[in-house]
Order: structure tokens, then sequence, then C-alpha cells
């Protein structure tokens, strides 16, 4: 039985220690360090990206492709985007009623039915909206 309280340890390589990440950086040429896990990405705002574009869509029917795993039963979900939160997304299916409240790490990619009015810029070409069908 182990009597001594759990302390995680970093042990160090020879670029620093495991799983951080060395970040130099440079102000009015004094030269500071950071170092922060190397697991932490700044997805931040790609996801409050997607969390837009999710919003703006809201009550329109689509069809949802989620990655399968222990959150997430099934591979594709067919319904109406009812609400979706910084973290979940929650479909509504037309056939029976039912509501899955679904991870939104767990969403692959999602193609709307109806317009979404989401504009593409192509270079050289002047933004248009897309077809019916879009692809997030």
């Amino acid at each position: 039985m182990l009597t001594q309280p759990y302390r995680p340890v970093a042990y160090r390589t020879e670029h620093g220690y495991a799983g951080m990440e060395h970040i130099p950086t440079q102000i009015n040429n004094y030269i500071s360090s950071t170092i922060r896990p190397a697991n932490l990405s700044n997805t931040s705002t790609t996801d409050l990206s997607l969390h837009q574009k999710l919003q703006n869509n809201l009550g329109k029917n689509g069809m949802f492709y989620m990655i399968p795993g222990r959150e997430v039963m099934h591979s594709d979900y067919r319904g109406l985007l009812e609400a979706t939160g910084e973290d979940h997304i929650v479909i509504r299916d037309l056939n029976t009623g039912l509501r899955h409240v679904l991870p939104l790490t767990s969403l692959d990619y999602a193609v709307f039915i109806e317009p979404t009015g989401a504009y593409t810029h192509i270079s050289g070409q002047t933004p248009s909206i897309h077809a019916p069908s879009s692809r997030m």
C-alpha cells in the first residue's frame, strides 16, 4: 500500500523536459522563455469558428458525421440542429423525435440539406453563396 502522495515527475530529455514545449520570446531586447505542456494546443480560435458556424445554422436540417468512440455510438446522425454549446451539439431526429446530445470533439463534418448562406471566396472571383448542400 502506498503511503506517499502522488507527485508527477517530468523527465529530462536532450531537448528539454518530456511533454513540454519551449517557447522563446523577445521583448525590448530582453529574451524570456515560457515552458508549457506540449499537449495543450492553441485551438480556441478554431473551436470558436466551428461553434459560430454551427450557431449560424441552428434550425437547419442536415447530416452530421461523427467519429465513433466511447461517447458516440453511431457514425452518422440525420436531423435538425437544435442547439450548440461550446462542447456539444443537440440534434433532433425528425422521424422519431429523439434528441441526441453529441460532443463537439467527435464531430467530423456536417452536410446541411438546406442552404446555409455561407460565403466562399476563390482568388480572382467574387464571393458567392453555396449551393443547397454545403460541407463544413
